[in-house]
């Protein structure tokens, strides 16, 4: 029995009991107010999901209304009846098929603006060269008369040319933004073998319309026109075999003196004899020591007015337009431009690429700038696609203010930036332009990723000639980070 004062094991028992009563019934009022949070928060979030599903169905219905396979005209359809899952499976396939659609069409686009702009620049050329021609041949026998016919038939050239051209313009701006900056890099990959097809025709129909015109001329006009072509074919008559093959040579599209000889298979001395006796004749024109890599031999041939109308006489064709006259136009000498053409033909030897152009049409820059590369190669991927390289040659000729401004530019469209020089004279001085470049912009997030390149033609002669990789081409290959100044080398 317990004492007084003393409470029993029972009352004890009962006062725990019902402590952890009152506990319990604290926590259930907690849970009680964290299920209502919960679950009001849930309600929140099935509402948004409802209203992310509505909004995606809606996202779908627009994408699968522009899908002929899907829209069945005639018919009650509505894809309220198909679950959610299946309406974006069914998108989704829609949208692929779209967008493969999508970049065939670009495709097409692509290759007709390329067509388009090729065969406008090579018509502009044959212009160029029949206005010359004509002009020259006015100056030596033509009457007011006739040279009034001659200039009135270059304005019609002139104008029906920039007709075309303004046409040809705008095919190619309607295509877009994305797609033009396709087609300013695609357009120079076009094959210089149908280039010359195309010139070639044009300059045969500016020639056959300059025969419509004959039956204007007075009698004295024919008279000294027919002199001048009996004149040139006594002279097609006369040349002696090595004179009649550097005619051919040149006419055919060669114009380095060193080889055309080695073409012909002549030792040096008939050669420089017959091409003494063609520029005495003034059918042949030359350009001495015109210093480029890959010829000990630096002159450079190409036929005059003359000597184009030998080469008529003697082929039936008329002449391909001389290589030095394109080189002019797209690159800023003569020097530069057969350097250029040295590189160009020994990348080509490593069949690296699938297409290659050193005739880039200038690519235009979204700081309103223009930079023309000298070489731009194509990397067919397994996919199809195409990645595009670029090749600067330089002498070292310019500031180093006016490198810089040009890797500026280059950085703008490329993240490698592949330069080649003539020998190690000229690689020192363009690795520390490099390096000096590099320092200034290694720290910019932009050009956390761009990587330097030089090398030599001599070194990338001995090591394409050796079957090496692209990496081995170059004397330094490195992330702008950590480009290496000459004086470390």
């Amino acid at each position: 029995m317990a004492k007084k004062g003393e409470r029993s094991e029972t009352e004890i028992q009962l006062q725990a009991a019902n402590h952890r009563i009152s506990m319990m019934k604290v926590r259930i009022s907690q849970l009680e107010e964290q299920y209502k949070g919960k679950e009001a928060h849930l309600q929140a979030e099935i509402t948004r999901l409802l209203h992310i599903e509505e909004s995606a169905r809606r996202l779908c219905t627009l994408i699968l209304s522009k899908d002929r396979g899907e829209m069945r005209l005639g018919e009650d359809y509505t894809w309220n009846s198909v679950n959610s899952e299946d309406l974006i499976r069914r998108t989704a396939e829609s949208y692929t098929a779209y967008c493969k659609k999508r970049v065939a069409s670009l495709q097409t686009i692509k290759d007709f603006a390329m067509e388009k702009s090729d065969c406008l620049d090579k018509a502009e050329e044959t212009i160029s060269r029949l206005r010359a021609d004509l002009e020259q041949l006015s100056s030596r026998s033509a009457s007011p008369q006739t040279e009034k016919i001659i200039r009135s038939m270059i304005q019609e050239d002139d104008l029906a040319l920039k007709e075309a051209y303004s046409r040809g313009r705008l095919i190619i701006e309607d295509c877009g933004d994305r797609q033009k900056a396709l087609t300013e890099q695609a357009v120079t990959m076009r094959s210089e073998s149908m280039a010359r097809e195309e010139a070639d025709a044009g300059y045969k129909k500016q020639m056959k319309s300059a025969g419509k015109k004959s039956d204007e001329l007075s009698a004295s006009e024919k008279t000294a026109i027919d002199g001048i072509l009996n004149e040139t074919r006594i002279l097609a008559n006369m040349l002696s075999p090595n004179e009649s093959g550097i005619i051919r040579m040149l006419g055919g599209g060669m114009s380095v003196g060193a080889e055309i000889r080695k073409a012909m298979e002549i030792s040096g001395k008939p050669f420089s004899e017959a091409h003494r006796n063609l520029a005495q004749k003034s059918l042949v024109a030359t350009e001495a020591n015109i210093k480029f890599p890959g010829t000990t031999t630096p002159n450079v041939l190409w036929l005059t007015l003359t000597g184009k109308q030998v080469y008529k006489l003697l082929t039936g064709e008329f002449p391909q337009i001389p290589e030095c006259e394109k080189l002019k136009r797209y690159h800023a000498t003569l020097e530069h431009g057969y350097g250029i053409r040295a590189c160009f033909r020994l990348i080509r030897e490593s069949k690296r690429y699938e297409r290659i152009n050193m005739f880039a049409e200038p690519i235009n820059l979204y700081n309103g700038s223009k930079y023309q590369p000298d070489i731009v190669g194509s990397v067919k991927k397994d996919d199809g696609s195409y990645d595009v390289e670029y090749y600067e040659y330089e002498r070292v000729r310019q500031t180093p203010e006016e490198y810089y401004a040009k890797f500026n530019k280059m950085a703008l469209i490329m993240d490698e930036i592949n330069v080649i020089v003539p020998n190690a004279t000229e690689h020192g001085k363009m690795q520390e332009y490099m390096y000096t470049w590099a320092q200034h912009h290694k720290d910019d997030p932009e050009y956390a990723n761009k990587v330097l390149r030089l090398t030599s033609y001599t070194t990338l002669e001995a090591r394409i000639h050796g079957n090496m990789p692209f990496d081995k081409w170059w004397h330094v290959s490195e992330h702008l980070d950590s480009f290496p100044s000459a004086r470390d080398a």
